[in-house]
Parts: C-alpha cells; structure tokens; sequence
C-alpha cells in the first residue's frame, strides 16, 4: 500500500483556491422565454432526468461587496441530498467557479483539476450574489439545470465536455464477495432521521451508538483524541468512494485532486463508519490499513477516460 501512496502522490499536486472580494452592483434582467442552455452535446444523464434545459422564473445577480461568509440556502456542492428549497435560491459571497461546479454538477477533482485552471483571475476573486426564483418546488439537479442557462445569459457562459485519460483512485473490495464489519447493507433501524432546513432552531438529528448522525443519504465526521470518525447511512457505494477521496487525502493516503471511483460491483446501499488518525502513527491504525480491516476496502490506481468540463468562452458581468 505504501508503493500505491507513493505511485499516486506522484501524479497530482494540489490547487489551492482563494477568494477575494471586490465591489460594483450588476443586475440580471428578468428570465421569461425558454433560453438555451449550454451543456454537452449528449448531456449527462442527471440532466436527461431533470429535464435537460430550464430556467429561473426572476433572477438577479450582483457583485458582493461585503465581508460577510459565503453562504446558502441551497448546498452548491454535487451531492444529491437537500432540504426542499421551496423554489428559492439564495446564494451570498461565491465566486464564478463555484456557481459553474453548482451548475455542472462537478466534483472538487473537476473544480480544482481543470475548471479553475481554464478561468480567468476575476471567476476566483470576485464574489457574487445570486438570488433566483422559480415555479413550485424544483429538486437541487433541476435548479442545476436553471444556473447553467443563468450563467449563459449572464456570464456569456459557452462550455462543453471532453473525454479524456487521466489517473484516478478506484476502490475494490479486499477480499471478492466480502466486506468488513463496518460496511453492512442499510437497516432502518433507527429510521432515518431528517436533515434540518437551514438556520433551522430545531433539535439537533439523533446519533447512533457509534456517534454519527442517524441522517441518512448524507456523511457526518466526528474529531476526538487525535482520531477522525466518520460515516454514513443509506448510501450507494459510488456514494460512498466519492466520499472516501477527501478523507483519503486528509490522511496523506491520496492527494486531494483525484477522484474515486467505486469499482467493487456491490449494489444497494449501505451503512458504514471508519475511524483512523489523520497523520500516521506506529500506535494507532492507519487510514489504508483502517479501509482494508473495518470496511474490507482498498485502493488503485489506474488511468481510464473521464469527461471533464471545458470552458470555451466566459465573460465578467458588466455593471449597470
């Protein structure tokens, strides 16, 4: 396993991403007619089921101009889990490339490997605001859909997708046919519990004896005593390896720009939780050695084609 660290950390370094803030107020016009949206020739199939083009009922944009945090009320990362966002969208303080990985559905890998790189300077240091509404109550991939044809009205967005051979991390089982102890098929008991709305005063979601959130489709993480725990309910197993990928890198068993990718051939979906320190130490137990005995999971790596986002045009927002 030490020879798969070193093969992979020669591979990719990381991409560090800042963000800084400027002034000047833009305003969007009013989005009525279906417009086009911009996607690649044969779009994904999360864009097939949400409906391939769509748009914003009214939308504004307008650079941030304060110091406040980047927040929203809907996450703009590609997770499929969300509160209902009730038709609103409302997003302070991002910067363009985080709007794009909203848009694209992209992963951090995509996001810092390629999609930053193809941007100008403004697209990581001006913030902008954008509040955006539409009909009913559109699911997250459905709003995805809405901010590609935003940003290609706004931003003078033109994009396209690119297949191409890059190293990756693919996670197969230890052992064929078996798994460890801490990856087992889903139970419903406890059921699931629900994930807040946000600023939500309600009561925290129950824990589980290990810890973790009783939330299911999402991963919660706990800090203590020097280890990380961290977990999930009710989750596929590409769920689960795209999820390994950050944690994996934080323990210095993989660099943060390559993705994984699930190659274990076990289907449904599953509950587990890992603990292991994040720096190696002789006396605790190691991340690699902690996938291997607690989920009966390993690591490879090999190049196979993915697709990639390529920016072809892109334009800042003149102010009003």
């Amino acid at each position: 396993m030490r020879n798969l660290r070193n093969l992979i950390l020669s591979t990719a370094a990381m991409v560090s991403l800042a963000v800084s803030v400027l002034g000047a107020l833009i305003t969007a016009p009013r989005l009525r007619a279906q417009a086009p949206t911009v996607q690649s020739p044969s779009a994904s199939q999360w864009q097939i089921d949400a409906g391939v083009k769509m748009e914003f009922d009214d939308a504004s944009i307008k650079q941030n101009i304060s110091n406040d945090p980047a927040h929203t009320n809907v996450p703009l990362n590609d997770a499929a889990l969300a509160p209902p966002n009730g038709g609103l969208l409302s997003a302070v303080g991002f910067p363009l490339f985080a709007y794009l990985g909203f848009a694209y559905k992209l992963d951090v890998y995509q996001i810092r490997g390629f999609v930053f790189s193809q941007l100008p300077e403004w697209a990581s240091t001006e913030r902008f605001d954008i509040q955006a509404r539409a009909h009913g109550d559109p699911t997250r991939d459905q709003m995805r859909l809405m901010m590609q044809t935003l940003l290609a009205n706004r931003f003078k967005l033109a994009a396209h997708m690119e297949t191409r051979h890059l190293p990756v991390v693919e996670l197969f089982l230890n052992e064929p046919g078996k798994t460890g102890p801490q990856l087992r098929p889903h139970s419903d008991d406890p059921p699931c519990a629900e994930i807040p709305p946000p600023g939500s005063a309600s009561t925290p979601p129950p824990t589980l004896a290990n810890g973790l959130s009783a939330v299911c489709g999402t991963i919660s993480r706990k800090s203590a005593s020097g280890q990380v725990l961290f977990g999930g309910r009710n989750l596929t197993m590409a769920e689960i390896a795209k999820n390994v990928g950050p944690i994996a890198a934080e323990a210095g068993a993989l660099p943060s720009t390559l993705p994984v990718f699930d190659q274990t051939g076990l289907s449904g979906k599953f509950d587990f939780w890992i603990k292991f320190t994040p720096r190696p130490d002789t006396s605790e137990v190691i991340f690699t050695e902690a996938l291997q005995e607690q989920l009966g999971l390993k690591l490879k790596s090999p190049t196979v084609p993915i697709e990639v986002l390529i920016i072809d045009h892109v334009e800042e927002p003149a102010p009003n």
